[in-house]
């Protein structure tokens, strides 16, 4: 059931002085985002092994020096960095996880970050955010993004519900179909993935391009 309520992770309402003022719940200024081209040691994603943005890059990673490494979900980031920092003395790193909703463990992560500045994050809310709005796919939805409670909920719905029957349909939490994940000779979508920085250019992972 959807809940007819604002987006809670983002906004916070307050009525000062006879006003209604709009702050925003969480400021991320304390991590970086990876905004020019660098070169990268690690990859960490959020989700778990063969799960989401780790069975995308699996399957699409040019550079088999750069390690993809899962962290099994976003409580555990700030673990996977700390590990990271102390095994290969602060290497470059570059984090997918969703910056709409860090949860928690902002205040770890913001703390990884300031102990090795090697570690970036990419420009994305959500992993289904940045899959309906890449060129690959090019979503377009009716639905009111304050219905729900998450931005990552209203992405997940309107990815779903735009790729459903197509061989692009979209299911959260399963595996991914196999048109994301390779290209088929007879297919005239070639997977390019686009937002913010860029992540995939034509079929393989520049890593040194972000």
């Amino acid at each position: 059931m959807i809940a007819k309520i604002p987006i809670r992770s983002i906004y916070n309402v307050k009525r000062e002085n006879g006003w209604f003022k709009v702050n925003r719940m969480m400021d991320i200024d304390k991590i970086k985002i990876s905004k020019m081209s660098r070169e990268y040691d690690f990859i960490v994603t959020e989700s778990g092994l063969n799960r989401s943005e780790h069975e995308l890059l699996i399957n699409w990673a040019a550079n088999p020096e750069v390690k993809i490494v899962t962290a099994n979900g976003k409580d555990r980031v700030q673990k996977v960095l700390l590990e990271l920092n102390k095994k290969y003395g602060n290497p470059g790193i570059l984090v997918l996880m969703d910056l709409s909703n860090f949860g928690m463990q902002y205040q770890l992560i913001a703390k990884r970050c300031a102990d090795n500045p090697g570690i970036f994050f990419y420009d994305y809310d959500s992993f289904e955010e940045m899959l309906f709005n890449s060129k690959f796919i090019s979503g377009k939805t009716q639905l009111n993004v304050f219905d729900y409670i998450t931005l990552e909920r209203f992405y997940e719905q309107a990815l779903e519900e735009y790729t459903k029957g197509t061989e692009l349909v979209y299911h959260h939490g399963k595996k991914l179909p196999e048109c994301y994940l390779s290209e088929c000779s007879g297919c005239n979508k070639s997977i390019h993935l686009f937002f913010g920085n860029r992540l995939l250019a034509g079929s393989k992972l520049e890593i040194n391009n972000m």
